[in-house]
């Protein structure tokens, strides 16, 4: 129990966000990228521990040391090393990234794919929200909308009034912009049920 791979099933298919992954961003603000630093980043799920990696933070790059299997395959050792880069920020200060173990490309998280972690072009993989149907995406568009012009999460179309602090030529816009996603998600179910629309 605690290696990757133990808790949970990885294979070529399926989409980028059920792997595992590791966030630069997340391990800079806790502050917990110091040279000569040694940490465990656990990955818990209702408060029980799925797996884990011991990091050592050196100078340029991190070292990621594991225990993995593929497909309850047999279990691999591996000591991974990671490169990191910068960038600088429009106004000052900078920005630090993985480089990707098989492209050297900047990312901001690396995804756990076969035994290694790589960006997600790497793992040729989609987020989710990527491939969703047609009249899914209208829905999540919808909520979207709702959430941010002060609906219950769940409720598509019909907001009453303009949420306090909004100005009123963003609120009729996103209000327009919601009614629209709103008649295209009824014309969706529509053409599913069989009726057909004409303008």
């Amino acid at each position: 129990m605690g290696g990757l791979g133990s808790g949970r099933r990885f294979s070529h298919r399926g989409y980028v966000d059920t792997n595992l992954a590791i966030d630069i961003r997340t391990w800079k603000r806790k502050g917990i990228l110091l040279s000569g630093s040694i940490f465990t980043w656990r990955w818990l799920v209702n408060d029980e521990e799925q797996a884990q990696i011991r990091v050592l933070v050196e100078d340029g790059h991190v070292v990621l040391s594991y225990r993995t299997r593929i497909n309850f395959g047999e279990w691999h050792t591996v000591e991974l090393t990671v490169t990191l880069t910068y960038s600088r920020c429009n106004y000052g200060g900078e920005r630090i990234w993985f480089s990707c173990p098989v492209c050297n490309r900047r990312a901001a998280k690396l995804f756990c794919y076969g035994k290694y972690f790589i960006c997600r072009l790497c793992t040729g993989q989609l987020y989710e929200s990527q491939s969703g149907w047609g009249i899914h995406r209208l829905y999540r568009k919808g909520r979207r909308f709702s959430l941010k012009l002060g609906a219950d999460r769940y409720r598509v179309g019909n907001v009453i009034s303009k949420p306090k602090g909004m100005h009123l030529n963003t609120y009729n816009r996103m209000k327009h912009e919601s009614d629209d996603n709103f008649m295209k998600i009824v014309r969706e179910q529509d053409l599913i049920m069989g009726k057909v629309w004409t303008l």
